[in-house]
């Protein structure tokens, strides 16, 4: 046989590896087009839906921001995801440079990031489809597989939920790189090898957890009975441990010694126990989802249900090869492990994992066999898949806007902190202080050491003209955490609004030292200083604030009415006129002008300033 033949007759196998028995599905997209088109179908309502106030909009802002301000490349690979300085450092460099180029399609509305996300799961669903077509999985099988993936209801938290889709893209990204190696090991060439290298940088730049391939993948390659070669494993080898000693030491090097999520070894436990049982119940029985699963509301009985009925499946239709059965088994058990020591079990981490569970289950006689031709098995797939896409639409409807998702979140969740926090803002927003105030009040109750519950009651006590108990809530909290970002500014603002002025001015000199950036903080003082006739120093504190913001209206309105209080007139005019110049809609500026201009003996524009102040605020029309 000639050399010509034997690589005309290689490519012919090369060709057919990874059909399956149906190689004309594949010589086709049907397949991929019909998952593609099912998947938006049911998740398309999401396109229409606002941001429901759960680290969304804090990304997206932080985007606007960058884009605004010309970021560096390099500062978004080297940053926290969320842009915080301080606290646990999240680094996720791929999900910052998804969100920044919705950010650019949209102008930072809505639709652009969950349009993103819902083709980015459908990209993953085709990626798994192509993935069990290449293992050797049956075409028909394969396709319920993906498309299980692509609507089951424990997986909308991270199609709907725009942050969400940072395990959409681990998983698009692990995929790929899995489907790369699998080419280069039968035959590919180098591009194979260099594709699914990238494609596990991606991974590893995504979330940390992609290291976990590592272990995954000598069992990948011996299930699908790659050749044994020396040179490729060794080249890949080096090239995948270079990859990861590579992503270690930048993320090392960015972390700054930032603390990590630890969490002490007992609650570990105790959390993963009860994880580990919710995370399972769910895939089998997909019913009282939540946004935020909390650990007190697990009940365990479903998960222990869907262990044993998992048990009896793989017992009982067990593979003649064992290889898929363990490979699926140790891809769910692995890549599920970090979500279990958690005390929000969110389901968007079954994302990944549950592409392991569905390898395992595609090795068993009835699935592996699987044909559209057998009307029992047809029948019951399009009755279970029925049965998913009903449940699923009607939980993408709770991520619809930020009331509808809290709300949901509370009753799914009682005892959540988080839900019932959430719960409080949305009714302080109502109007029903005394509701936001028994949610607050619970969220502090189910986690007595967060601060953020006790500051938003603060806030509350705050904004409802309740100084008393905002200082003993702010007082307390700042007890427990001295440099709380705002506590300090806040219990000046309390200690104002019960004329304490001294004790109000330590109080944002201390914010000011914790932050000296707080403009907010910086007038307070000023205006205290003033409240008790220490002018002097009044005026230093507005004066600061004008060096980094030169029209800011209460700093410039408090400079004129300090130099009016002192008869300097010619001052007076000039700071308010700059006042009224910087800020034209508030009527205050309006009302001292004209009394500057007044005492100026300037009367027809200090009529005309009082007008001014009288159509902005009718308050002020009987002002002469």
């Amino acid at each position: 046989m000639s050399p010509k033949r034997i690589r005309k007759s290689d490519k012919k196998i090369e060709q057919a590896v990874g059909t399956g028995t149906a190689p004309s599905w594949l010589s086709k997209s049907g397949p991929y087009l019909l998952l593609g088109l099912l998947v938006f179908l049911v998740y398309s309502q999401a396109i229409g839906f606002d941001f429901i106030d759960f680290d969304d909009t804090k990304l997206v802002a932080l985007s606007r921001q960058q884009i605004q301000g010309y970021v560096t490349l390099s500062r978004i690979l080297t940053g926290d995801v969320f842009g915080d300085k301080t606290g646990i450092f999240y680094y996720r460099p791929v999900l910052s440079l998804s969100l920044l180029a919705d950010t650019v399609i949209g102008s930072g509305a809505p639709w652009s990031y969950h349009l993103s996300n819902i083709l980015l799961h459908i990209l993953a669903c085709c990626l798994f489809l192509w993935l069990l077509l290449q293992m050797g999985l049956q075409t028909e099988g394969s396709l319920l597989a993906a498309l299980i993936i692509g609507i089951h209801p424990v997986l909308v938290q991270a199609v709907a939920w725009i942050p969400g889709r940072n395990d959409i893209l681990l998983a698009i990204f692990l995929l790929f790189s899995a489907i790369g190696l699998l080419r280069y090991f039968r035959g590919g060439s180098w591009c194979w090898l260099l594709t699914s290298s990238l494609s596990y940088l991606l991974a590893i730049f995504s979330k940390e957890t992609a290291v976990i391939f590592l272990l995954i993948l000598p069992l990948l390659l011996a299930t699908n009975e790659v050749r044994s070669n020396p040179k490729k494993a060794y080249l890949s080898g080096v090239i995948l441990a270079t990859v990861t000693a590579f992503w270690f030491v930048v993320r090392h090097l960015s972390s700054a010694g930032r603390p990590g999520n630890d969490i002490p070894v007992k609650e570990g436990l105790a959390y993963a126990g009860k994880g580990c049982l919710s995370y399972f119940g769910k895939l089998i029985y997909p019913i009282k989802l939540s946004i935020v699963p909390a650990f007190q509301d697990v009940n365990i009985y479903p998960g222990l249900i869907a262990i044993a009925l998992l048990a009896f499946v793989f017992w009982n239709w067990r593979p003649a090869v064992l290889q898929g059965l363990f490979l699926g088994l140790l891809w769910y058990i692995l890549f599920l492990l970090p979500a279990l020591p958690n005390e929000t079990f969110l389901e968007h981490r079954l994302y990944v994992p549950m592409m392991g569970l569905l390898f395992a289950l595609g090795s068993i006689k009835p699935l592996a066999g699987f044909r559209l031709s057998d009307r029992k098995l047809a029948l019951t797939a399009a009755v279970l898949v029925a049965s998913l896409i009903f449940i699923n639409i009607g939980h993408t409807a709770s991520f619809k806007n930020r009331e509808t998702a809290w709300t949901r979140a509370a009753k799914t969740s009682p005892n959540s902190w988080l839900a019932n926090m959430s719960m409080g803002l949305i009714s302080s927003r109502r109007g029903d202080p005394a509701l936001a105030e028994k949610y607050y009040l619970k969220a502090l109750q189910i986690n007595p050491g967060n601060p953020k519950p006790r500051f938003d009651l603060g806030l509350l006590y705050l904004n409802n003209r309740r100084p008393i108990q905002a200082c003993d809530i702010f007082s307390g909290l700042l007890a427990a955490h001295p440099d709380y970002p705002g506590a300090n500014y806040n219990l000046g603002l309390a200690m104002a609004q019960l004329k304490e002025y001294v004790r109000a001015a330590e109080c944002y000199r201390r914010e000011v030292g914790i932050n000296p950036a707080n403009v907010d903080a910086r007038v307070a003082l000023g205006a205290s200083l003033a409240e008790i006739g220490r002018y002097g120093e009044a005026k230093e504190s507005f004066l600061s604030v004008l060096q980094t913001d030169r029209n800011n209206f209460e700093a410039l309105l408090n400079l004129g009415v300090i130099e009016f209080r002192a008869k300097n007139i010619s001052e007076a005019q000039s700071w308010l006129e700059r006042a009224v110049q910087a800020s034209p809609e508030r009527a205050e500026g309006h009302l001292n002008l004209g009394y500057v201009y007044r005492a100026g003996n300037r009367l027809p524009e200090a009529q005309r300033e009082f007008v001014f102040a009288a159509q902005i605020d009718p308050a002020y029309k009987n002002i002469k």
